[in-house]
């Protein structure tokens, strides 16, 4: 019987942030063409800037994580805003970028 389940996908990658024995992981960065994707830039305090690829599907949390792990500041001790509208989007963790209405933006991560 060949009822093995270990080569089975079973679709991890399309979890925006997905859990591994390790916790949680980003997924890797789409390429520059894939269909729905925005880019974001984060803004640093200290003038530095970072940039990336996510999908519209990814959530704010997403976003969180790849600030943390870029940066190493630990969560809790900064927050995402917009810049116009000024508005934080850290307070909704699950929302899409989707829903954001996001294709390419400019964030200011700020210290709490």
């Amino acid at each position: 019987d060949d009822d093995d389940d270990d080569d089975v996908d079973w679709g991890e990658e399309d979890d925006p942030v997905a859990i591994s024995d390790e916790g949680y992981h980003l997924r890797p960065e789409p390429a520059d063409g894939t269909p729905d994707i925005c880019t974001i830039r984060f803004l640093f305090d200290d003038m530095s800037k970072v940039q990336r690829r996510f999908y519209l599907d990814d959530t704010v949390e997403a976003l969180l994580m790849y600030v943390t792990e870029t940066s190493g500041k630990p969560s809790g001790t900064f927050q995402l805003m917009t810049t116009h509208p000024r508005k934080c989007i850290s307070e909704q963790p699950t929302a899409t970028l989707r829903s954001h209405q996001f294709t390419r933006a400019q964030l200011r991560v700020e210290a709490i």
